[in-house]
């Protein structure tokens, strides 16, 4: 558990054995009895037992007024009527969790009630299958890959717990808890433990101050993750407002609220390869913290100060600095920085070399610095054909736009595109 990080698990095919393998040493499920299906937890858990190795049985009790939210947090709905209707025919009261241990773990894809086809632990499939009908209803839910497990157990349990269970030192339990961050987190530090488990990200800026100095540091939290929905649920978020083009959420701290302002994969804030590097290259800090690794780091510091703000912050003049000598980054000139020919020929050389590309932005809010963006080639995203309509969309108030009959916007769109 110590080593185990979301995004870790990688996959590999066995032609001659005919199936799927991981790379952890251990495969951990996890089984749950609702309430409403205790009447058959017997022949549940014996089915259980005969096909995994049972490390912990825990009788855990929710608060009757976190049972909706425990429920959306763990199967990631929100304001999802489907979801927060399982309260009712799950039942809200105390409920088993079965912590079990696959000793001859085989994945394959299998189809799931909703759809979806996922690569699974398939006798954990199986067995949660026949106690569903066993118990005629969804009265039972199971993981299916470390990644469901981790995500999902470290919220139940938390880490000191979790650990303790898969030392084989709790064989049986009585909890009663919500969620992790239920009621807030106690510091940056206990929600960044949890984070490791359950989300795919990273700080991408002023990680320097967390988790122990943020307060007397910075006001917000700068996110770039690969899912928003892992995040929104680990976090135990307020959602603010969430599109396509990132999101803002709340999340308590110490008692205080703090914004959080999330970036992912596909919303154009960097460019979807790019963000994805970053993702698979991020590096953990020794206070938990995942953060860029340093070239990233200056790159995407550069990107975001030049073309998506009208000026470069004072405080980023010392990290620019600081960081291309550590690269030994001997084309670097610190000199230059307000020279937009010459950041623009840095991001240029830069894209060349990885693949990447300035993107607009699907979050209309980011401002676009036109001033560099013309002096990146066109094949590089630069001298935007939107730049006209982003133009107008700046200095015209949204309420005149909100009143312009869309055959307008449309026409006036094919004009200027």
């Amino acid at each position: 558990m110590n080593n185990y990080y979301k995004g870790l698990a990688k996959y590999t095919h066995s032609k001659e054995m005919g199936f799927f393998k991981h790379n952890l040493k251990n495969d951990y499920q996890l089984f749950i009895i609702w309430q409403n299906g205790r009447s058959f937890e017997n022949e549940i858990i014996e089915k259980v037992e005969s096909n995994f190795e049972i490390l912990s049985k825990i009788d855990l009790e929710w608060s009757k007024d976190k049972v909706v939210e425990n429920f959306n947090r763990l199967y990631k709905a929100f304001d999802n009527p489907y979801i927060s209707n399982k309260a009712e025919t799950m039942g809200n009261g105390n409920l088993l969790c079965l912590m079990v241990k696959d000793n001859d773990p085989k994945y394959n894809y299998r189809k799931t009630v909703s759809g979806t086809i996922e690569l699974v632990n398939t006798k954990a499939v199986k067995v949660k299958r026949e106690s569903r009908a066993l118990c005629s209803g969804y009265y039972v839910h199971s993981s299916a890959s470390p990644e469901e497990f981790y995500e999902q157990a470290i919220l139940l349990l938390g880490d000191a717990i979790l650990k303790e269970v898969l030392n084989g030192n709790k064989k049986t339990l009585f909890l009663s808890q919500d969620l992790k961050g239920a009621n807030g987190w106690k510091n940056f530090s206990d929600l960044f433990i949890t984070l490791r488990y359950s989300s795919n990200y990273l700080v991408l800026r002023n990680f320097e101050f967390l988790p122990f100095d943020f307060f007397d540091n910075d006001k917000d939290v700068d996110i770039l993750c690969k899912d928003v929905n892992d995040f929104i649920s680990a976090s135990n978020a307020k959602v603010i407002d969430i599109n396509d083009g990132g999101a803002k959420l709340i999340v308590r701290v110490e008692d205080q609220d703090v914004p959080f302002d999330i970036r992912f994969v596909g919303d154009n804030y960097y460019n979807s390869n790019w963000a994805k590097d970053m993702l698979s290259q991020r590096i953990q800090s020794n206070n938990e913290v995942y953060r860029p690794r340093i070239d990233d780091y200056f790159f995407s510091l550069l990107y975001h100060s030049v073309l998506q703000k009208p000026k470069i912050k004072p405080v980023y003049i010392e990290v620019f600095d600081r960081v291309s000598k550590e690269l030994e980054f001997d084309f670097f000139d610190i000199d230059k920085i307000y020279d937009k020919k010459y950041v623009a020929s840095l991001l240029e050389g830069y894209f060349y070399f990885k693949g990447y590309s300035y993107t607009e932005p699907k979050d209309e809010g980011v401002y676009i610095n036109y001033s560099v963006l013309k002096y990146i080639a066109k094949d590089l995203g630069g001298k935007n054909s939107k730049r006209i309509s982003r133009l107008i969309k700046t200095i015209t108030p949204r309420k005149v736009i909100d009143k312009i009959p869309l055959s307008i916007k449309t026409k006036v769109h094919s004009i200027i595109k």
